[in-house]
């Protein structure tokens, strides 16, 4: 094999790797956008929720129909954004404190935060 051939072969594995990166790094950005658009839709749901509980106070306007609906949704937001969330730990490779909720790398045999100890390595 020639010196060219070397450098050819060094240039399409870096290209790889190079795509490769970029290719995981547009998955964690999808990842974090969509936790961005659940929390913010939960915020949304909270919103609506103090506005009913105002108008009933102000009012007298009974609305616990609807803000139960709402406390529904917020319920299955906070689901899917826990999903979401777990997606992304599993993609950086880390876990949560069982102890304080720390992100902690996979393996590690204490939590930097608290000190918790992991037999066996955090899994």
């Amino acid at each position: 094999m020639s010196l060219w051939d070397d450098a050819l072969d060094t240039v399409k594995k870096t290209a790889r790797q190079v795509g490769n990166a970029a290719g995981d790094m547009l998955e964690s950005s999808k990842k974090h956008l969509k936790a961005a658009d659940i929390r913010s839709s939960i915020k949304e749901r909270y919103v609506t929720i103090g506005k009913l509980c105002y108008d009933e106070i102000l009012n007298g306007v009974s609305h616990s129909t609807e803000i139960s609906a709402v406390a529904e949704e917020i319920t299955a937001l906070n689901e899917k954004l826990a999903a979401v969330n777990e997606e992304i730990r599993s993609a950086k490779n880390v876990i949560l404190c069982p102890a304080c909720g720390a992100q902690v790398a996979k393996g590690s045999s204490f939590c930097p935060a608290c000190g918790q100890r992991f037999e066996g390595g955090a899994e």
